[in-house]
């Protein structure tokens, strides 16, 4: 309470903070896939894949 409020017409994501969610998302997105091929090729079993 120390602040005072913020501008009601600012954007509250910033460009360069929606540049940082998008790279993290995209990061995030890589390694999942990556595990499940790693898992589909190193089982070649979908159960595993799934549990």
């Amino acid at each position: 309470m120390q602040q005072p409020p913020r501008n009601p017409f600012e954007s509250l994501l910033s460009g360069s903070l929606s540049g940082w969610i998008l790279i993290i998302s995209l990061w995030n997105a890589i390694v999942t896939f990556s595990a499940f091929e790693w898992v589909l090729k190193t089982t070649s079993n979908l159960e595993c894949v799934y549990k």
